[in-house]
């Protein structure tokens, strides 16, 4: 699940800090290597093992506390950062679908892909712009989740 873990993961903005980091990363690797450097988001630098922990906590958050579950479809209208990845990597884990959205569409757009996809989640950056669909699924502010996730244990020996 993690093997692609970083080719997968490196949203613009957020530079691997390593040329490793460009490679196939195992779950061998990962648990070999936890205290390698992974990614530097601005001042923010996340090891392999700090990002994977992240990840569980993120799976937990979701299954938990929001009832995402295997085959559900988690929408992601969320700023670019590695908690974006975390949460990306979550959704694998527990077998959601991860429909990322651009945070700059407006609203007649984000209504078409909420339309199309029906995800049971909308994790949103701007939660004031997106109270509108509320009546047709559950929305939370991709800052509350983070919050939410940094207070759980993770799932998968995270």
């Amino acid at each position: 699940m993690l093997s692609r873990l970083v080719s997968l993961v490196q949203p613009r903005g957020i530079r691997a800090a390593s040329t490793a980091a460009n490679n196939i990363v195992s779950q061998a690797q990962i648990q070999s290597e936890p205290s390698k450097l992974l990614f530097i988001d601005g001042d923010r630098k996340t090891t392999y093992g700090e990002f994977v922990k992240r990840a569980g906590q993120y799976a937990t958050a979701l299954t938990e506390k929001y009832n995402i579950k295997k085959g559900d479809r988690v929408m992601a209208r969320v700023s670019k950062s590695t908690d974006t990845a975390a949460l990306y990597i979550a959704c694998l884990q527990i077998g959601a679908l991860y429909i990322p959205v651009n945070p700059g569409y407006t609203e007649s757009e984000a209504a078409h892909y909420i339309k199309d996809a029906t995800p049971s989640l909308l994790v949103t950056c701007n939660e004031d712009l997106d109270q509108v669909f509320r009546d047709r699924i559950s929305v939370l502010n991709e800052n509350r989740l983070a919050s939410e996730a940094g207070s759980l244990n993770g799932i998968f020996g995270y």
